[in-house]
């Protein structure tokens, strides 16, 4: 974990990636949950401490868990005030008129 955590990608959006794995490891979340934390799902629990409380997809159940340093360190680094989202949510957009094309470009929002 500690190689992966201290490589640089060279694309943001890799780093990104890269980024939500990682913490997805130290909570034990999937990497579609923690791309769609939002920022009230982050609340001070009993202990005074940070923890993310999420509903499971399949049984609905409201599971707690702990919101170590690492991943508060990430959060930190790529939270934006103005967003509802912990992370930056990053949108594909394809251009419909440039597909057929061989130089068509796809960027992200």
């Amino acid at each position: 974990m500690d190689k992966l955590e201290k490589h640089k990608c060279t694309q943001p959006r890799l780093q990104l990636g890269k980024a939500l794995f990682v913490s997805g490891c130290y909570t034990g979340l999937a990497y579609h949950k923690m791309s769609n934390l939002k920022k009230e799902q982050i609340v001070k629990y009993f202990d005074g401490k940070l923890w993310i409380k999420i509903n499971r997809g399949k049984t609905s159940k409201l599971i707690s868990v702990p919101l170590l340093t690492n991943t508060k360190i990430l959060l930190d680094n790529y939270c934006n005030e103005s967003e509802h989202y912990a992370l930056p949510k990053k949108k594909v957009i394809l251009r419909s008129e440039l597909l057929g094309q061989s130089n068509f470009k796809i960027t992200y929002e």
